[in-house]
């Protein structure tokens, strides 16, 4: 459609301009997928699974509850929240539990996105922090801490509910 040169011109704006402000997070995934498979291959994702088979059993509303509580706590101590998801995500198996994968994958996203939202490290508590002119510690667990436990409330009685029903 003779538009070569405009996409050519906005590829050299996304790789020179961009694609260098998005480092941290490139850096972040990157870090946390090699940390998660080094986990992994070092065999200490087995007492991961070994810690939550004590804890929990066969529970899946247990299971959902430590999990989502254990990403959130980490994440208020400026854990960013994808290295604790790619680890557990990683480390466990959901059969194991008694729960299907789709189940355990909300469970994972649902403590991701809560997490983030409390994370004194993620960029949008950051961002937020900067326009309000408060610390990322005021922005993230204390303003949001108590929406981040309610919302993932919420959304674990629905899950549970449609676990409940067949649909998970």
């Amino acid at each position: 459609i003779r538009r070569l040169e405009v996409l050519a011109r906005g590829f050299k704006v996304y790789f020179n301009e961009s694609l260098p402000k998005l480092r941290n997070e490139i850096i972040l995934f990157m870090g946390a997928g090699l940390f998660a498979t080094s986990i992994s291959y070092s065999h200490l994702g087995n007492y991961v699974s070994l810690f939550l088979s004590y804890v929990v059993g066969n529970n899946a509303f247990l299971l959902a509850i430590v999990i989502i509580l254990s990403i959130l706590f980490l994440s208020a101590l400026g854990v960013h929240p994808i290295i604790p998801v790619t680890i557990v995500g990683g480390t466990i198996k959901a059969a194991a539990y008694g729960v299907t994968p789709t189940y355990l994958a909300l469970i994972l996203a649902v403590s991701w996105s809560m997490g983030i939202s409390i994370s004194p490290s993620s960029a949008t508590v950051i961002a937020l922090s900067g326009l309000t002119g408060q610390s990322p510690i005021q922005v993230g667990p204390r303003w949001n801490g108590r929406y981040a436990l309610g919302s993932s409330g919420v959304m674990l009685v629905a899950f549970t509910f449609f676990r409940l029903v067949g649909i998970l």
